[in-house]
């Protein structure tokens, strides 16, 4: 409050609490919470009541307008899940935009940014809906659950552990989305096309070492085992220009040709001809071969 600011949850329809009513519950408050009886709540300057909205858009794009983040989404901001679903809707859709811009991919690419994102739309605000019941539910089930199950689960490090993978969203996936059809999607070997790719020591064609992830960003990354890039590379050069970083990991850790894109996901895997990964692109950029 040393900024003349202060919060209340009424635990209640908050939508019903006028300006008189929130004003009594803070003199009530404030000697209870603080200990301290000299301080008189006169009026308020301003209130506002704030209510948790579940609504995801109906499409992330119409035409040139594109939605991402809390335009495209909104659940419970508990955990910051809005802020993280909201970075990857970004990551998602930046190089799709930035191909199209640029004329190497057509705009049908842009619709599978919907495709891949939307569904976490409806995922992610159905766990804050519950982790926020159980954070602010005021019943005798709620306020049992929390104080006898979820505080003394919470202390577990393998609990913590999950939480922590759930909350970075680390675990998506775009498996069943557009740009990952075909076998190794399916029933590869992990990861598939559509996981996210783990951050890998890699190295250079200098030789320098590097991360796998420091090279991502706004580039790609063809990562393969020493000496069995070139004619990959080569292949997804022409269709991506030179926004391709080629790397090597030692052969005792990989053996096919991965193709990640920039939001760290991988596009292709393989140790097919390098035909074979130009035919992908084409499919997944929209353009004939």
């Amino acid at each position: 409050m040393s900024d003349g600011h202060a919060a209340l949850d009424p635990a209640g329809d908050g939508d019903a609490w006028g300006e008189q009513e929130v004003l009594e519950r803070f003199r009530h408050l404030v000697p209870e919470r603080t200990g301290r009886t000299d301080i008189r709540i006169k009026d308020a300057v301003w209130t506002s009541v704030f209510s948790i909205h579940r609504r995801p858009a109906d499409t992330y794009r119409q035409g040139r307008v594109l939605l991402a983040g809390d335009a495209a989404h909104i659940h419970s901001p508990l955990g910051g899940q809005g802020v993280v679903t909201g970075m990857g809707d970004a990551e998602n859709l930046a190089w799709k935009l930035a191909l199209v811009i640029r004329g190497q991919a057509t705009e049908a690419l842009l619709d599978t940014y919907e495709a891949e994102r939307r569904p976490l739309a409806t995922d992610v605000p159905r766990r804050t809906t519950t982790a926020t019941r159980l954070q602010a539910g005021d019943s005798p089930l709620m306020r049992f659950l929390r104080t006898r199950v979820l505080v003394p689960m919470a202390n577990m490090a393998s609990v913590q552990r999950r939480a922590g993978q759930v909350a970075s969203q680390l675990w998506v996936t775009y498996r069943r989305g557009p740009l990952a059809t075909g076998f190794t999607s399916r029933l590869g070997r992990r990861p598939r096309p559509g996981d996210r790719v783990s951050d890998l020591a890699c190295r250079r064609p200098d030789g320098s070492r590097t991360r796998l992830h420091a090279e991502l960003g706004h580039r790609w990354a063809l990562l393969a085992p020493p000496g069995s890039a070139p004619a990959h590379l080569a292949e997804a050069r022409k269709r991506l220009g030179e926004t391709i970083t080629p790397l090597t990991c030692p052969a005792d850790r990989q053996r096919d040709v991965w193709l990640i894109r920039p939001d760290a996901h991988l596009a292709w895997r393989g140790r097919a001809t390098p035909a074979h990964l130009g035919r992908r692109l084409d499919h997944a950029l929209k353009v004939s071969p």
